[in-house]
């Protein structure tokens, strides 16, 4: 504008003022192109349990020469890292350990010096990631009694079938196999007669953890005790040939992974409980989706109990004929403060009143104290089937 003016109006003056600017522009061509700088890790996804110690190596790549680059890799707090080796400043190979289980992002901090040495810039940007599974207690935990699928499994029910455990004997029908047949039986009655036997049959356990927003306080100190439980249940069920898997209601990000066998699975559960992969799949809604949920799955569930729409999940599971049990994982009132011991009293009073009200629709609620193991307080669950047959 300022030469367009000068030409126009024949003022010298205005072309000495607007020649530095003409300048500039003309040497814009002359000008470096900025040089880009790429941060790589390997691996960039880690996977790994409680205090055990994971090596990443974070490198970076420049596309000019004279560029100075020096790289620092950071966790987050609770994850120490230590340099193992570091070949130059572009390179560095560091080892994470974490004491918790958690999502831990290794972060690539990057100093840049210009070829002219004038200017000098910083930048940090996630290089890796960390997933810390938890360490699941080895005690076994107890699954209520329910009717279980025809499935061949380990747990002993009261139906007559393929089994080691002694029912009955009874006269020889056609189609029996012979090698049921009771030879002594058979010998002092003058008859054929064959021995029954008690079948032992699987389970489908689906775990159901709350991760809904907490108070602060006790309720948000209670979310790593529903993971470790939800864990432990998994790991119990795998181990005796059943079928598990797990939903995460609740949060920015519901999720679920379908029941299966094998020790893949348990693997797999974990990265569904801390959102690594992508071999779970995310759901919307407050209720359990009826493909997560296998008919007649057993329901395990943590939770605090305090979100009214994780209530209703566990209701509407009940609707549809599961076995469903609800481990309160909140250890007394979920108060940040202390408060009056009257206050207390009427908390724990409501709290007994709303176990009563869930077990009338069929919800077992049993609490899980800090003293106690998860495998005793689920031996508190009441038996719906032996109750029944005593009537």
């Amino acid at each position: 504008m300022g030469l367009a003016a000068a030409v126009v109006g024949s003022r010298w003056q205005l072309i000495a003022f607007v020649a530095p600017l003409v300048g500039v522009l003309c040497s814009i061509p002359w000008q470096r192109p900025a040089s880009k700088v790429q941060v790589h890790a390997k691996p960039g996804l880690v996977r790994c349990f409680e205090a055990e110690q994971e090596q990443v190596t974070a490198w970076v790549t420049v596309e000019s020469v004279d560029t100075a680059v020096q790289l620092f890799v950071t966790a987050p707090p609770g994850m120490d890292v230590e340099v193992v080796d570091r070949e130059s400043a572009r390179s560095e190979t560091v080892a994470a350990q974490a004491e918790r289980w958690g999502r831990y992002p290794l972060t690539a901090t990057i100093e840049a010096v210009c070829a002219g040495g004038l200017l000098t810039g910083t930048a940090a940007v996630e290089a890796a990631e960390i997933f810390v599974f938890p360490v699941a207690p080895p005690q076994s935990t107890a699954i209520p009694r329910t009717e279980l699928p025809d499935r061949l499994g380990t747990h002993l029910t009261r139906h007559i079938g393929p089994g080691v455990e002694y029912a009955d004997v009874r006269a020889y029908l056609p189609g029996d196999q012979l090698r049921t047949v009771n030879w002594p039986v058979s010998a002092r009655r003058g008859s054929l007669h064959v021995t029954e036997r008690l079948t032992d049959r699987a389970a489908d356990v689906v775990v159901l953890i709350d991760t809904s927003a907490q108070a602060a306080g006790p309720a948000t100190e209670c979310t790593e005790r529903a993971v470790r439980g939800a864990v432990q249940v998994v790991q119990t069920a795998l181990r005796n040939g059943d079928r598990a898997g797990v939903v995460a209601l609740g949060g920015r990000r519901p999720r679920w992974l379908g029941a299966d066998i094998g020790r893949r699975q348990f693997y797999r559960v974990l990265d569904a409980v801390l959102g690594a992969g992508g071999e779970f799949e995310v759901t919307t809604g407050t209720l359990a989706p009826r493909a997560a949920v296998p008919p007649g799955a057993i329901i395990v569930a943590f939770s605090t109990l305090l979100d009214t729409e994780f209530a209703l999940a566990l209701i509407d599971l009940r609707k549809r004929g599961h076995s469903v049990v609800a481990v309160d994982v909140l250890h007394g009132a979920p108060f940040e403060t202390e408060q009056d011991p009257i206050i207390t009293r009427m908390w724990a009073l409501q709290r007994s009143a709303m176990y009563r009200d869930m077990g009338v629709i069929g919800v077992d609620v049993v609490s899980w104290p800090d003293e106690v193991t998860l495998d005793q307080s689920l031996r508190l669950v009441p038996d719906h089937v032996r109750s029944a047959r005593r009537r």
